[in-house]
């Protein structure tokens, strides 16, 4: 089971994570995009050109977004695209079969044939030339789109770029050392075989200044003007624009993947090591609110952003036995016990919490319950 985690801008919701396991995720310019542990997707943000109504089905095993627009690779090598269509980006040229690789730029979409073939569709508003791929159309592992400019890799490990190039971001380095790659709008990544993250393109958010020590890397994300690099001890870094929150990583976890939206970051983690909280569980929320069931708590996370007092939902309340924290002050013996999902508690974490009889107490009446916790 991974959970989802997301940071940065919530301007549309496109933090506000669904409970739920995912398998993959991505993000847009203002929307996020992820693949459920049983194949099916889910998107969340903002819908104006349609970006986050995903088609049905349960055999999607990739997928892709950037600026308005959605893709998602089926497990017979069929592409699904939604979203903005007004330079073309989701009309998936024919046959639409064969795809064994996808990816997005800004205001176009790309795809890598089982043969290792690439084909673009979209329009670049303007082409800038990032949509014809350079000859030879052969030997690709793996594409990205930045704003209006584009990156291969080949299956020898080396780098081909082309498109804009006003800020250098389309002059890749040589060599066959690359393993992984990565753009946001006017600068690139690229990770080497030896575990470092090379950087060229705009530099003016820092974007391509890689925090040190440079070393270690197994993954990399870009979007807009910033990136993002994952450890191999599951640790996450970010540099560049941070006026959103989006290279503020969330603390005590290990993170398995990490994507990038446009203004926000993403990540898949397996655990949460360490959450120590206490505050008021509220029945329609806050202020009580007479007949609706609304739950919300109140508490302060230390050390995870943002700090201080913070209302968040409660997806559900439902009894259980199964934990026993320390004992406070106002335990209430015949005060219920109760496991608790937790909704973007700090923006992005989804977390069961599993609070019992030593730990619940009522305030007032039966409607309004206190908590707190030690360690979860």
């Amino acid at each position: 089971m991974s959970l989802l985690f997301a940071w940065g801008s919530n301007s549309h919701g496109q933090i506000d994570v669904p409970s739920g396991s995912y398998s993959a995720v991505t993000g847009g310019e203002r929307h996020t995009l992820a693949i459920k542990d049983d194949g099916s997707l889910a998107a969340w943000g903002d819908n104006t050109y349609g970006q986050i109504n995903v088609p049905a089905g349960t055999d999607f095993v990739e997928i892709a977004a950037n600026g308005w627009h959605s893709l998602a690779r089926r497990s017979d090598g069929s592409i699904a695209a939604w979203g903005r269509n007004i330079e073309g980006q989701i009309n998936v040229p024919l046959p639409n079969s064969g795809f064994i690789s996808i990816a997005a730029g800004g205001y176009y979409s790309m795809g890598i044939k089982s043969g290792g073939s690439g084909i673009i569709w979209g329009n670049g508003n303007p082409d800038n030339g990032q949509l014809t791929i350079p000859s030879p159309n052969s030997d690709w592992q793996d594409f990205d789109g930045g704003g209006w400019h584009s990156i291969g890799l080949k299956n020898d490990g080396s780098l081909v770029s082309w498109g804009w190039n006003n800020e250098g971001q389309s002059v890749s380095p040589s060599g066959n050392r690359f393993v992984a790659v990565a753009l946001g709008n006017y600068h690139s990544l690229a990770l080497t075989n030896s575990g470092t993250i090379e950087g060229w393109g705009r530099s003016a958010e820092g974007q391509i200044t890689i925090p040190l020590p440079n070393s270690g890397f197994v993954a990399i994300a870009a979007e807009g003007n910033f990136g993002l690099g994952l450890k191999s001890d599951g640790s996450v870094v970010g540099w560049g624009q941070n006026d959103n929150g989006q290279t503020n990583i969330p603390s005590g976890l290990t993170f398995s993947s990490i994507e990038a939206g446009a203004i926000h970051g993403l990540g898949l983690a397996s655990e949460i090591t360490t959450i120590q909280s206490s505050g008021n569980l509220f029945i329609n929320g806050p202020n009580i609110v007479s007949g609706t069931n609304n739950l919300y708590v109140v508490g302060h996370i230390p050390g995870i952003p943002p700090s201080g007092t913070f209302p968040k939902r409660i997806d559900y309340l439902t009894k259980t036995h199964d934990y026993d924290p320390q004992l406070i002050s106002k335990f209430i013996a015949d005060a219920i016990s109760v496991s608790i999902e937790v909704w973007d508690i700090v923006d992005g974490i989804n977390l069961s919490i599993i609070l019992s009889d030593n730990v619940c107490y009522k305030i007032g009446n039966d409607n309004i319950w206190g908590w707190s916790t030690g360690n979860l």
